[in-house]
């Protein structure tokens, strides 16, 4: 199974889950990670902000606070490499 089709699983079988990402995380880590969390823990962690969230401000912040040479390298490979919804190069290296 994929990522997706578990994820598409849960979010058939659990109409509340499509409501929280947060809970979703939970559900997909309970479910196919086998991790377990009490009622307290859950509700700790979902104070928390999401993992993108963090990312997100963590890529507004890179200029003042880059990667490493090695993993910004890697970054801007990535980049290069991107394809559009077309399979296109999104950008490309001259």
């Amino acid at each position: 199974m994929t990522y997706r089709s578990r994820t598409e699983k849960l979010l058939k079988e659990n109409a509340r889950l499509r409501d929280s990402d947060i809970y979703l995380w939970f559900a997909y880590a309970q479910e196919y990670h086998r991790f377990i969390l009490t009622d307290q823990q859950k509700a700790k962690l979902s104070e928390l902000p999401t993992f993108e969230t963090i990312t997100r401000v963590r890529r507004d912040l890179r200029a003042e606070y880059p990667g490493s040479d090695e993993v910004e390298k890697e970054r801007y490979k990535k980049f290069v490499e991107y394809r559009d919804e077309y399979g296109r190069p999104y950008m490309k290296e001259e």
